[in-house]
């Protein structure tokens, strides 16, 4: 039986200190980690920030069709 070839990476990204999204009670998501309290930055954001910016890594750069 051949052994499977892929490797799943988990990296933690450092954003500055801004509140890029909030809860609906108005506060930073934020979520235990280790033993220290890290603000969560939603999927949605991240899209957002991959449609809107410029760079080669950008969504319009890489012919991915927008709905």
């Amino acid at each position: 039986m051949p052994t499977p070839r892929f490797i799943q990476i988990h990296t933690l990204h450092t954003y500055p200190a801004a509140l890029l999204n909030r809860d609906d009670a108005g506060l930073a998501k934020r979520l235990p980690l280790g033993n220290a309290v890290r603000t969560r930055i939603s999927s949605q954001c991240l899209k957002r920030h991959w449609r809107m910016v410029e760079d080669q890594f950008a969504l319009s750069c890489l012919d991915v069709p927008m709905a």
